[in-house]
Parts: structure tokens; C-alpha cells; sequence
């Protein structure tokens, strides 16, 4: 049922043991549109910032975060955010959504901007990232096989980053 669990996860970087669980639960969240288990693993190989939550009762990954840092450009590519469905509603994708803005403002070029697509039919994401700040930009014509997809951007991470994470979350990007 979604929301009813609500003990606090434990969040480490992801490491390439984590893959068949994080390409099932992107299969999960996102069954029109997950990354392969062979993309996940090859983000995680190249060093691309991505962070897990794992339960504690269950033991297992509850969610995760793939940002894409584009120093070149001074922002960063929110890649995909996956929550369980029987862990949302209770601020762990807020979270990561925070920690990926305190990753891109830590850098040692700190970036101002995050930008990410969602599906143009997922009002839920949608929502979610306007509570957030995210300002839809621009229209992708036919980005998803099946669907157009949103732009969207946050152009004040510093203000994303909130006042402290409520969660346990790295907070700086490792050197």
C-alpha cells in the first residue's frame, strides 16, 4: 500500500552489487521507460553520482538517484528518481531530489541549475517536481516511445538544497 511504511532508510552510494535491485525497481517505477541493468551499471562504473536508499526492515533498495553533472554547461541532469511505491509519501524523494542539489552546489564548480524530463501523462511527477520549484520549459515531441516529454529546470539549488536534510544523506560529492 503506498505511504505505510516509515522507517528512516539508510543512504550510501550505490555500488555495482546494488544493479539487478535498482534496474528492478526503475522497471517498477518507470515500466514504459526504465534504463537497462547494463546503462545503471555503466552510470555506477563511470563514477556518475548515484545514491541508494535501502530499508532497514526489508534490507533491500527502497529507492535511488542517478544525477548526470554537466560541468561544461554548469548543471546537472536529474537522470531518474525511483521511489517504491510502498515507501512514497513520506519526503525520501524530496530528499533525494536535495541531496542531488547539494551534490551539484558542493562540486568544486558549483552548478545553479538542474534540469530533468517527465513524461508528459505523469501528472504525479509532475506535481512532485512544481512543489519543488521545478518550472516546466519546453516540450520534447515524442522523447518516450509512447509519450512527449516535459522540461523542466530549478534554477535556485542553492534554495532546493532546504534547510538540512531530515534524512541521512551524504551531503557533499566525494573527492
Amino acid at each position: 500500500m503506498k505511504g505505510q511504511h516509515r522507517e528512516v532508510p539508510t543512504i550510501r552510494d550505490a555500488a555495482l552489487y546494488d544493479v539487478p535491485q535498482l534496474a528492478l525497481l526503475d522497471l517498477i517505477c518507470f515500466p514504459d521507460h526504465a534504463f537497462p541493468a547494463e546503462t545503471i551499471q555503466r552510470f555506477i562504473e563511470l563514477g556518475q553520482p548515484c545514491v541508494v536508499a535501502e530499508g532497514l526492515a526489508s534490507g533491500g533498495v527502497i529507492a535511488f538517484a542517478m544525477l548526470m553533472p554537466e560541468p561544461e554547461e554548469g548543471t546537472g541532469a536529474l537522470m531518474t528518481i525511483d521511489v517504491d511505491p510502498d515507501h512514497r509519501c513520506h519526503g525520501l524523494g524530496r530528499e533525494l531530489v536535495r541531496w542531488c542539489a547539494r551534490y551539484l552546489r558542493g562540486m568544486d564548480e558549483p552548478m545553479w541549475l538542474m534540469w530533468l524530463t517527465v513524461a508528459t501523462r505523469n501528472s504525479g511527477a509532475r506535481t512532485f517536481y512544481d512543489r519543488l520549484g521545478f518550472v516546466e520549459v519546453d516540450l520534447i515531441a515524442e522523447y518516450y516511445r509512447d509519450d512527449d516529454a516535459i522540461v523542466l529546470v530549478h534554477r535556485d539549488l542553492e534554495g532546493l538544497e532546504g534547510n538540512g536534510p531530515s534524512l541521512d544523506l551524504p551531503t557533499s560529492p566525494p573527492k
